[in-house]
């Protein structure tokens, strides 16, 4: 009989480390080998079904495969397909895991590759390059795509930690006459950090300020001494 039996795609590419799905058409009886060198070898280690055709393809390097295929009545042919391997680009950001103090940055670098994508994008001045500046409000572990020239990407990660410690001021005086410099008493340097209470006591245990936009130096409208509170 005349065979009509072929292989979709003949000729593929992948990156490594990705499957090729390949369908013989028009057989009955399939066989598939690895062809190096003149020589045949099983293709059980690189293909999910080495007997059948749908088989899923893997291989570890490029690698010309022999299909030998059969009708219903035991007549044989051999067709042929090829799979490139493509390498994937070793993708490194240059940036070890670190802290930062809370409202700070971090300028982020990575290498390797031909064009980035980073994740997660919020914290992120450009997501798009090789150096954002990250200035994250919580701990955040960023993911880059780094893609090669080839098509083919990897990954990498690093984590930005957040110190919440920050350098908060207690003044230790505060002169309340109005003339727009220390009138008032309160903690400042103030970020990401709520009062959850705020009171001035006198020196005899009496309370004469409870609130949280900081005390004026007076108790039921009037101005209090000079003294230690």
């Amino acid at each position: 009989p005349e065979h009509d039996f072929y292989v979709l795609p003949k000729d593929t590419s992948i990156c490594f480390g990705e499957t090729a799905p390949l369908s013989v058409k028009n057989g009955t009886y399939f066989e598939w080998f690895e062809y190096e060198n003149g020589q045949f070898k099983s293709a059980h280690e690189s293909v999910s079904c080495d007997r059948c055709a749908d088989p899923i393809l893997k291989p570890k390097k490029s690698t010309f495969y022999k299909i030998k295929v059969g009708d219903e009545l035991f007549c044989y042919d051999t067709i042929d397909a090829y799979i490139e391997v493509k390498p994937k680009p070793i993708v490194n950001i240059l940036n070890k895991d670190t802290v930062i103090k809370y409202g700070q940055s971090v300028q982020l670098m990575v290498n390797g590759a031909r064009i980035y994508n980073w994740t997660p994008v919020s914290s992120l001045n450009n997501p798009n390059i090789s150096y954002p500046i990250a200035r994250p409000t919580e701990s955040t572990q960023y993911v880059v795509a780094g893609i090669a020239n080839n098509g083919c990407v990897s990954f990498d990660t690093v984590r930005v930690g957040i110190d919440y410690r920050d350098n908060l001021f207690i003044p230790t005086a505060f002169s309340p006459n109005g003339d727009g410099k220390n009138d008032v008493f309160k903690v400042t340097n103030m970020t990401f950090q709520r009062y959850a209470e705020f009171r001035v006591f006198n020196r005899w245990g009496q309370e004469v300020y409870n609130g949280n936009k900081g005390w004026d130096g007076t108790w039921r409208g009037v101005v209090q001494e000079s003294g230690t509170y």
